[in-house]
């Protein structure tokens, strides 16, 4: 068996619902709010990284049917994300960096895709894009991040 994060937290929070979704494939028809502004960010993000169009970055948009108040927002965020990465900017080796790797003494496997390969001077970093809630501060999400069990998925992937 192959175990991502979204699965492996979804168990832990709720095998129910787990199994409604990963096992029945029951879900909403469409993604909430919050996932397609998430959804979009990443698809600008990766598509810019890899040279696209602005044209083909539309395109891919509305093809992936996301609504156009969660692009105009995440073009929003990317803007902001770029000012921000602006002076001394990381070189993106590669995005959305697909992995397997093999959970000792088990037959599974865990699995994931890190969003960005970034070279820093003369190291090599993990970037993921995150979108939150307005009324998260930067230590909440800071916690959040420390404690969440995708970055031990990403950091093994990194491995």
């Amino acid at each position: 068996m192959v175990i991502d994060n979204s699965r492996y937290v979804a168990f832990w929070t709720s095998p129910e619902r787990f199994r409604l979704k990963y096992l029945l494939n029951l879900v909403s028809a469409a993604p909430s709010y919050p996932l397609q502004r998430g959804l979009a960010l990443h698809v600008i993000s990766e598509e810019t990284d890899r040279g696209s169009t602005s044209e083909a970055i539309d395109a891919r948009l509305k093809a992936e049917g996301y609504t156009q108040k969660a692009v105009s927002s995440a073009r929003r965020l990317f803007k902001e994300y770029q000012r921000y990465n602006s002076v001394g900017a990381p070189t993106v080796v590669a995005v959305e960096q697909e992995f397997v790797a093999p959970i000792p003494g088990s037959p599974h496997q865990i699995a994931g895709r890190i969003d960005q390969i970034l070279k820093v001077k003369n190291d090599c970093w993990v970037g993921d894009l995150k979108t939150a809630k307005a009324d998260k501060d930067r230590g909440q999400l800071e916690f959040q991040w420390k404690h969440d069990s995708q970055a031990d998925f990403v950091i093994i992937g990194a491995r």
